[in-house]
């Protein structure tokens, strides 16, 4: 289950008995943009940003349930976090999230998705 707030830009896995709070809709499986675009009327809008901030949320939140799956597949040992391919996408996501963050030491272009991790 999963539980997402703030125009749908912010969630993540919860636990099956968990109550939603104010502001909170849950979802029985990772919600896809159309599913939350359906819940938060300004999603779409928010999403859609041409602009480098928009683009990075965006790849985020597009990525978010490979994250999820990678995380799961170092739990139950089918991968590692040493891995050279969980590493790759692991530190394009920290890049990503550096220019959503507007860090100066953020890439002024979006940089390119790596391959989703093999067993993944």
């Amino acid at each position: 289950m999963y539980a997402f707030f703030n125009n749908g830009l912010s969630g993540g896995a919860v636990e099956d008995d968990y109550v939603a709070k104010s502001g909170e809709v849950l979802f029985g499986q990772y919600p896809t943009a159309d599913e939350l675009s359906a819940e938060f009327p300004q999603y779409a809008s928010l999403k859609q940003g041409g602009d480098l901030i928009g683009q990075a949320r965006k790849a985020l939140t597009d990525t978010d349930h490979i994250f999820y799956q990678v995380q799961e597949a170092i739990l139950i040992g089918s991968t590692t976090a040493t891995s050279p391919d969980v590493v790759a996408f692991l530190e394009w996501r920290r890049d990503v999230r550096l220019i959503v963050r507007k860090d100066s030491n953020a890439s002024t272009s979006l940089p390119t998705q790596p391959p989703k991790p093999a067993g993944i």
